[in-house]
């Protein structure tokens, strides 16, 4: 191999060697850069972490003192008959009765005030708040009455109140329909609920006013085997019920309308025969 071959390969090679060392060096700055960038990464996430503590808002205390109201606290009293689903339940009386000392005792606070979405979905505000930390608990309930007017929406502003303090508290205030469906009785069935038993009503009282009961009536004969009250209605058919009684308003409309004007054309035929 002559020394101008030599030359050229010690070249190569040197150059091969330069290279190799070049990137070396930049992956070993890469390596250096990555173990920083996950170092950063994880800095951040613990910040992001302390952040995320330190933004949630500290409910030690009144979930301190409601556990210990807890304690105390027992089921509202059912002391009313529902007169369309024949069952129990305790009204707004009794559950305030059932929850207000408690509460005080322990420092909690209830109250309660409006927040409406709009001109025909009411809201209720309920909001526990203990004295000596001023952390609270609130919870916001929403529904849209079937009539709006000053009885419906007193109507479904009481009955909002009533289920928002029940749920906050943790307490029962009317029996348990679910228990209902695991008898073995073939007569025991899953049904409505009572609020769902409540909006039929509701409705018909819009629909019929002092006809209401016998449209009620009406509706469970002909759609439901004959039962006789609202509660007993099975479970998915809440809707099947307010359309009946929607499609009973419409043909009862009619009804009265085409007797109206038969009434009128027999008063014309009278009075024409009468000349």
């Amino acid at each position: 191999m002559t020394d101008e071959n030599n030359f050229t390969l010690e070249a190569l090679n040197k150059k091969v060697d330069a290279v190799i060392d070049h990137t070396a060096t930049q992956l070993g700055k890469l390596e250096a850069y990555a173990v920083e960038k996950d170092a950063i990464i994880q800095n951040l996430s613990e910040r992001l972490y302390d952040f995320e503590q330190s933004a949630k808002p500290d409910r030690s205390a009144i979930y301190s003192a409601l556990a210990k109201a807890q304690l105390e606290i027992r089921n509202a009293e059912k002391n009313v008959d529902n007169d369309f689903t024949k069952k129990p339940y305790a009204d707004i009386a009794s559950v305030l009765d059932a929850v207000r000392e408690p509460l005080a005792k322990n420092g909690i606070a209830l109250f309660q005030m409006t927040a409406d979405i709009s001109t025909s979905m009411l809201g209720i505000r309920t909001v526990l708040a203990h004295g000596e930390s001023g952390q609270t608990i609130e919870d916001l309930i929403t529904m849209s009455p079937p009539k709006l007017d000053p009885q419906g929406i007193g109507s479904c502003r009481t009955y909002m109140r009533r289920y928002a303090i029940l749920a906050l508290c943790a307490i029962a205030g009317a029996n348990d329909d679910d228990a209902e469906a695991t008898l073995a009785n073939a007569n025991d069935y899953a049904r409505i609920t009572t609020a769902q038993a409540e909006k039929i009503y509701m409705k018909a009282d819009e629909l019929f006013g002092d006809r209401a009961d016998a449209a009620v009536a009406k509706m469970l004969n002909r759609l439901f085997n004959g039962i006789t009250n609202i509660g007993d209605i099975k479970e998915g058919e809440h809707d099947t019920a307010l359309n009946a009684l929607g499609n009973a308003k419409e043909l009862m409309d009619k009804a009265e309308a085409k007797a109206k004007q038969a009434e009128k054309v027999a008063k014309a035929e009278a009075k024409e025969n009468g000349k």
